[in-house]
């Protein structure tokens, strides 16, 4: 995991991390969701059919120099690398450490029940909304555990590339705007289709490797 970087000294990591996986099958739904399965892990036994995977905790330590509420969000990003940044089309960069959002552009991201297609996932503080002015937090993604949507848009050139899920920890300025103080990324994983691809299955999780050798 590699903290993009950071203000006041302040740090974080996504617990568990341990057990993710460095790859993940990604199901094109009628509806055009893209969810990955089984993200980060497999519930307590691996499902089949419908949802497969847990929340995304996210643990974030603070200091006495914090004096606002502290929130968070999450999205998944593709790892840019050099050859990307030669490209003369460049994706839209993440927010950056410093920059400071209105609620409104904050919004604007924020995925809801009615709109899944959002990228960011809100973060819900454990332990309620006082817990959001303690030193540390533990933030859920996806508590409810509607879907890991993630809509980028592969092609046979960049079929390969390497992912995150980035968690990004805003600080309250006031009612309507929120400046970002921290961000980390989670560890690295890339993305298959089962209908593409059947092949290197020794990168899969047990129970997921398992059931696509019975599918062949």
């Amino acid at each position: 995991m590699v903290a993009i970087t950071a203000e006041n000294h302040v740090s974080g990591q996504f617990v568990n991390a341990t057990n993710w996986t460095r790859r993940y099958q990604r199901n094109n739904k009628r509806s055009g969701l893209k969810n990955l399965r089984c993200f980060p892990y497999c519930s307590d036994s691996h499902r089949l059919r419908g949802f497969c995977g847990r929340s995304v905790l996210f643990k974030f330590k603070g200091n006495s120099n914090i004096s606002k509420k502290i929130f968070s969000w999450a999205e998944f990003r593709k790892v840019v690398t050099l050859d990307d940044t030669r490209k003369a089309k460049e994706e839209e960069p993440g927010v950056q450490v410093g920059q400071i959002l209105t609620a409104k552009e904050v919004e604007d991201r924020t995925r809801t029940k009615d709109d899944a297609f959002k990228p960011w996932y809100g973060g819900e503080p454990v332990g309620g909304n006082q817990a959001r002015s303690n030193d540390t937090i533990v933030f859920e993604f996806n508590k409810n555990k509607k879907g890991w949507n993630y809509g980028w848009v592969a092609n046979k050139h960049t079929c390969d590339s390497e992912h995150v899920l980035r968690s990004y920890i805003f600080e309250q300025l006031d009612e309507s705007t929120f400046k970002c103080i921290f961000a980390l990324d989670s560890p690295r994983f890339t993305l298959f289709c089962r209908r593409r691809q059947r092949q290197n299955l020794a990168d899969l999780p047990v129970q997921l490797r398992k059931q696509l050798e019975m599918q062949q």
